[in-house]
């Protein structure tokens, strides 16, 4: 014969935490744009990863002017991977650009900006994103996105690095 054993839930407690103070917000109707960080040219990059089937990862980078100066042509953007080798790249794309229009090309995994990047107005932040395809060949790979202008006045947000897997 077969034994069965029965369960028997154990009481969870439950924490009732009532808040003391409210914290309310009035932001400035249709502007959502984070404050200017920098007088001058100040671009700002980022990478978002989906890793859409084991090992292969849709790339999006993407580009933000933060500082309340245009950065002139030429701006860049690159991709690169350490070790080389260890993550293959398709080309990247254009996939949006808003609140203006640098003109951007793609060769491969860099992108330039033929005409200027414009500054970060209250309510009208300049972004645009790149995407490309890209497979882990074996073991870890570092992904890098860097963007470049000669006008650039903050190097700090310049570089964003993801780690694969």
């Amino acid at each position: 014969g077969s034994t069965s054993a029965t369960v028997v839930p154990t009481a969870t407690p439950t924490v009732m935490l009532t808040p003391t103070t409210m914290l309310t917000a009035a932001p400035t109707a249709g502007d959502d744009t984070p404050p200017t960080t920098t007088a001058g040219c100040d671009l700002a990059v980022n990478i978002g990863l989906l890793e859409t089937i084991p090992g292969t990862y849709q790339v999006t980078a993407g580009v933000s002017s933060v500082g309340g100066a245009n950065c002139p042509s030429p701006v860049t953007l690159s991709l690169s991977v350490t070790p080389s080798g260890a993550l293959t790249l398709g080309s990247l794309v254009v996939a949006y650009e808003y609140n203006g229009s640098a003109i951007w090309s793609c060769s491969g995994t860099t992108c330039t900006a033929s005409a200027a990047v414009p500054a970060n107005p209250p309510g009208t932040m300049y972004q645009v994103g790149f995407q490309t395809m890209a497979t882990l060949a074996s073991g870890s790979a570092q992904l890098c996105a860097t963007v470049t202008s000669s006008a650039e006045t903050n190097t700090a947000n310049d570089t964003w690095c993801e780690a694969l897997p």
